[in-house]
């Protein structure tokens, strides 16, 4: 995301918008969303007090020679991961089904019974 988006994320988060939203507003996971809360936070609250007006426009203008090369995405950057979370999880479930297919001697299920019974439990 671009320092602009994000700061665009954290003044909405300080107004009072949840974590959901601006996950589904700018199209990123609310794990990102939370990452860049922090961030901001920690920036504006801990470093900029320190350092000052001239390190934020030094900082701002490092961002913009690296955007020159490498753009950034604003919006979307997790949309395939959020597309294969929505699909859910596949269970597999098995369960006995009462007849077969196969043709299966009456006294096979027994000897294997059997069988099973007498193994002992490593």
């Amino acid at each position: 995301m671009s320092p602009v988006a994000k700061e665009r994320l954290y003044r909405k988060y300080l107004k009072g918008q949840t974590v959901k939203d601006l996950s589904l507003e700018f199209g990123c996971l609310p794990q990102r969303v939370k990452a860049v809360i922090f961030l901001k936070h920690l920036y504006w609250e801990e470093v900029y007090p320190k350092l000052g007006e001239v390190h934020m426009r030094i900082a701002m203008e490092k961002e913009m020679m690296y955007a020159a090369e490498f753009p950034f995405v604003d919006y979307g950057c997790d949309l395939k991961v959020m597309g294969e979370l929505e699909k859910g999880v596949q269970m597999r479930s098995f369960a006995e089904t009462g007849k077969s297919d196969a043709k299966i001697k009456d006294k096979e299920p027994n000897e294997t019974a059997d069988y099973l019974k007498k193994m002992r439990s490593r």
